[in-house]
C-alpha cells in the first residue's frame, strides 16, 4: 500500500492552503512511502521538505522524526557520510527540542544502526538496549518500533558471531511483526530473513529454508519479481545455498539479486556493493579467483566513490577479499600491497576490531610466505593467531594456522590439525581449504621448514620495505 499512500498524500497537498504543519505531515507521509518503495534519493528530497515545513510550523516532534529519517537514509541506505553528519547534528537538536520518549527511542535505534555500520558493535549494543527500554516502557511489549530495535540488537549479535543470542532477539521481533501487521506483511517477510540468517549460522537449515521461502513468496506477491526487497531475500537464499554447499546455486541466486538491484538503483549505487561482495566470497568458495577479482573490484570502486575513506568496514572486507583472490591467483605482490596499505590505515585508529586487525596480519603473513619471506611471515602470522584467537574467527584462524604449519619450525602437525578442525567447523564454504589441509597432513609434510629464498628474486629487505616490522 506504500504507493497508494504516496499518491494520496501528493493529491492532498493541493488542499493544504498554507498550513505548514499539515504540509509537513503530507511531505512526511510521501517521504516514508518512497523509502518503503526503495526510492531512497527521492525519499530524502521529500523528507527534507517535511523537516523544514515542520520547523516553520513549529511541529517539533515531526521535525525530529523527519530529520532522524533523513540521517538514517544518508547513513544506512545512501551511505553518504558527509550528508549523514550534517543531518545527525540537525537531528540531535531536533530530538532534544521535541522531548518525546518515543522519538528518543527511535533516534537511539537509528544511531545504533549507524554505529554498527561503522564497526562499533559495543556502542551499537548499548544504543539498541537503551532504545528497547524506552520503547517498551512507552508502548508495551508489542509495537513495530520495538521490533525494529530488537532486530538491531540481533544484528549486533550477528556481527559478533553470536547467532544464538541474535536468534532470541529476532524471534521476539518476528512475533511482534506478526501481531501488529499480520502474517503476510512485508515487514514480517524481512524479519523472517533475519531469523533465517541466525538459524543458518547454527546449522538449522530446514527451518531457515522454510522461513526464506515464505519471505520470498510474500515479497513477490506484494511488490513483484523485481523489487529491491526481493533482491535482499535472494541474498539470504544465496547464504542458504552456501551453507548447503551448493555454490553454483548461490552464484546464480546472487547474479539474479544483482540484476534486480542494477535495475532499481543503477550501476553505481552502494547497495550493489553488498551483493558484489557476496559474489566475491562465493567465487572464492567456487575456486574462481578471477571472478572474485572482477566482482570485488567493482564493489570496491562503488564504495570508494561514496567518499567514505578506507576506514569503512565494508571497504576493508572487500580489500581483504581481493587480497585473498590475488593470493589464489598467484599474485602475491598485489595481495601484499593491498594488505600493507590497509594495515597502515588501521594502525591510525583505535576502534578497529581484533578480527579486522587479525585478518590483515594474516594476509600480510600469507603473502610474505608466498614470496619466500618465511621469517617475517611467521611474525605476522603469530600476531594474527593471537588476534583471531581472541575474536574466535574460526576459518580465518584456520588460514593463519595452516600457513604457519606450511612454513615449519613449530609444532606444524598440531597447527595443521587445528586448522582442519576450524575449517570443518566453518561449514561448506571452507571445503576447499579443508581438503587442502587434510591432504597436506596425509602426505606427512609436517615439520618441513620453508626456506627464505623459495621465491626467486625476493629479499628480506624488499619485504621489510613493504610492510615494516610487525
Amino acid at each position: 500500500k506504500a504507493e497508494e499512500a504516496r499518491e494520496l498524500a501528493a493529491a492532498l497537498m493541493g488542499e493544504v492552503r498554507g498550513d505548514r504543519r499539515l504540509e509537513a505531515r503530507l511531505w512526511f507521509a510521501q517521504g516514508t512511502s518512497l523509502r518503503m518503495l526503495g526510492k531512497y534519493e527521492d525519499s530524502v528530497e521529500v523528507l527534507e521538505k517535511a523537516f523544514y515545513s515542520a520547523v516553520a510550523g513549529k511541529d517539533d516532534v515531526l521535525a525530529a522524526k523527519a530529520s532522524a529519517e533523513v540521517f538514517d537514509l544518508f547513513a544506512s541506505n545512501l551511505e553518504q557520510p558527509d550528508s549523514a553528519e550534517r543531518w545527525r547534528q540537525l537531528a540531535e537538536s531536533a530530538v532534544e527540542r521535541a522531548a518525546s520518549p518515543p522519538v528518543d527511542g527511535k533516534w537511539l535505534r537509528i544511531q545504533g544502526a549507524a554505529a554498527l555500520k561503522q564497526d562499533a558493535p559495543d556502542k551499537a549494543e548499548q544504543l539498541f538496549k537503551s532504545s528497547i527500554e524506552i520503547l517498551e516502557g512507552e508502548y508495551g511489549p508489542y509495537h513495530n518500533q520495538l521490533a525494529a530495535s530488537l532486530e538491531g540488537l540481533g544484528n549486533t549479535f550477528m556481527r559478533r558471531k553470536q547467532a544464538a543470542r541474535a536468534e532470541e532477539q529476532y524471534r521476539r521481533a518476528l512475533e511482534i511483526w506478526v501481531a501488529t501487521g499480520g502474517p503476510n506483511h512485508p515487514d514480517v517477510a524481512m524479519s523472517q530473513t533475519r531469523l533465517a540468517a541466525a538459524l543458518m549460522d547454527q546449522h538449522k537449515l530446514s527451518e531457515a529454508q522454510s522461513l526464506m521461502d515464505s519471505a520470498l513468496e510474500t515479497l513477490v506477491h506484494t511488490y513483484g519479481q523485481d523489487h529491491p526487497r526481493v533482491g535482499d531475500v535472494l541474498n539470504s537464499m544465496a547464504e542458504y545455498a552456501v551453507a548447503s554447499g551448493d555454490f553454483e546455486l548461490a552464484n546464480r541466486t546472487l547474479l539474479r539479486a544483482l540484476a534486480i538491484k542494477r535495475s532499481a538503483y543503477g550501476s553505481e549505487h552502494p547497495r550493489l556493493a553488498t551483493t558484489l561482495t557476496n559474489l566475491m566470497d562465493v567465487d572464492r568458495s567456487r575456486g574462481r579467483p578471477g571472478d572474485s577479482i572482477v566482482h570485488g573490484s567493482e564493489a570496491l570502486a562503488i564504495l570508494l566513490t561514496q567518499s567514505q575513506g578506507e576506514t569503512n568496514p565494508q571497504i576493508q572486507r572487500v580489500q581483504l577479499g581481493l587480497a585473498d583472490a590475488h593470493l589464489a591467483n598467484d599474485q602475491a605482490e598485489l595481495a601484499l600491497a593491498e594488505c600493507t596499505n590497509l594495515q597502515r590505515t588501521l594502525a591510525q585508529r583505535e576502534d578497529v576490531s581484533a578480527m579486522s586487525r587479525g585478518r590483515v596480519a594474516s594476509c600480510i603473513g600469507r603473502a610474505l610466505a608466498r614470496l619466500g619471506k618465511s621469517s617475517k611471515a611467521k611474525d605476522w602470522l603469530h600476531r594474527s593467531t593471537d588476534l583471531l584467537g581472541d575474536e574466535g574467527a574460526r576459518a580465518r584462524l584456520g588460514e593463519a594456522l595452516f600457513a604457519l604449519a606450511k612454513l615449519g619450525g613449530g609444532d606444524t602437525r598440531a597447527q595443521a590439525e587445528k586448522a582442519v578442525e576450524l575449517f570443518h567447523a566453518s561449514g561448506p564454504a571452507w571445503s576447499r581449504e579443508l581438503a587442502e589441509a587434510r591432504q597436506w597432513l596425509e602426505q606427512g609434510k609436517g615439520g618441513q621448514e620453508a626456506t627464505e629464498d623459495s621465491a626467486p628474486g625476493a629479499t628480506e629487505d624488499s619485504a621489510q620495505g613493504a610492510t615494516g616490522a610487525p
